[in-house]
């Protein structure tokens, strides 16, 4: 009797744990996508005193000390640094990637890792602090987001060694990077995969040096599976 009850209980404690994790698919509406894409479609954020143009310095920061977070505030009230206030401006991300997120969100859902993402942001509503699983959904979306599209190139891209007690640069190497996505494409055929792809990749980097001579031609490619916990 003891074993069944503790069959049972097990069975019991699955069951919730499998209903905790398991969160449907939301359709998302237009005006979450303007809250998520568009968050100055109403107009820029406001704050009493700060102005375009201005410098906030250790003379005037207290006053900003909402808006400014711990680790500056302190930098600038000990005076190591100081910050011009440019106007704000929005930088919308591509049509093709609000659109994907649009078609495809409804179809997202958590159960013990994320289920029929296809391509855009995975889950584009604000998070809620009521939401246990707010913060997964959140390090979805930064594993999903727009970088720059299904590929591009980095080039020239330079790696320079400072020494941190003179400032000199005693090195500088010179690279050119590749990148591909093979999965979640939103603007180049094939879309949204490129098939076939048997060991499901999900992004391929190639990095090669061009300079300095004596490390010319090294060469680096790296293979990120789509599941994360997969190792070659």
């Amino acid at each position: 009797m003891k074993i069944k009850a503790n069959t049972r209980t097990l069975k019991i404690v699955a069951a919730c744990a499998a209903a905790f994790l398991a969160q449907a698919a939301h359709a998302v509406t237009d005006a979450e996508l303007d809250e998520a894409f568009f968050p100055y479609k109403k107009g820029f954020p406001t704050f009493p005193g700060l102005k375009t143009g201005m410098v906030i310095n250790k003379s005037n920061v207290d006053q900003f000390k909402d808006i400014i977070s711990p680790g500056h505030f302190k930098l600038i009230k000990d005076g190591w640094m100081e910050i011009p206030v440019a106007a704000t401006f929005d930088m919308p991300l591509p049509k093709p990637y609000i659109e994907a997120t649009k078609q495809y969100a409804d179809k997202v859902k958590l159960g013990t890792t994320i289920e029929g993402f296809v391509a855009g942001r995975p889950f584009p509503q604000q998070p809620s602090a009521s939401d246990p699983r707010a913060g997964e959904k959140l390090a979805w979306n930064f594993k999903y987001g727009l970088n720059w599209g299904d590929g591009a190139i980095i080039y020239p891209f330079y790696w320079r060694y400072i020494n941190a007690n003179t400032g000199a640069i005693e090195r500088t190497m010179k690279f050119e990077f590749h990148f591909l996505n093979f999965m979640h494409r939103i603007v180049n055929d094939p879309k949204p995969n490129i098939t076939p792809n048997p060991s499901q990749l999900y992004r391929g980097t190639y990095v090669k040096v061009n300079e300095p001579l004596d490390l010319k031609n090294t060469q680096l490619l790296i293979q990120a599976y789509e599941d994360d916990l997969k190792r070659s």
